[in-house]
């Protein structure tokens, strides 16, 4: 994991985008940038891929806390974003340049 981050929110924390689920392994996309494995029991037990996560840490001089929950607001603004990136998108009408 990335050492910090700043939030939308203005907050301490970062936005985890769920990229795969596995059981004990989660893959996770960190605002927006690189892909992070994570320890399962990290993520919410009712997230499922292409959740977004809301990450919020407090760091103190013997202790860090974290929270992690799911931002079902954010989920639906980025598959709104991803739809419309799709609708939006060129279609290859020629079927590309391979040949059977």
């Amino acid at each position: 994991m990335r050492a910090g981050g700043v939030s939308a929110r203005g907050s301490d924390g970062e936005r985890w985008v769920v990229t795969s689920l596995g059981p004990s392994v989660a893959s996770v996309e960190v605002d927006g940038d690189a892909i992070e494995k994570v320890p399962r029991w990290l993520i919410p037990v009712d997230a499922h891929e292409g959740d977004v996560l809301a990450v919020e840490r407090s760091r103190g001089p013997d202790r860090v806390s974290i929270v992690v929950k799911t931002d079902p607001a954010a989920t639906r603004e980025a598959l709104a974003a991803s739809e419309k990136q799709m609708r939006d998108a060129p279609v290859d009408k020629k079927g590309g340049d391979v040949k059977l």
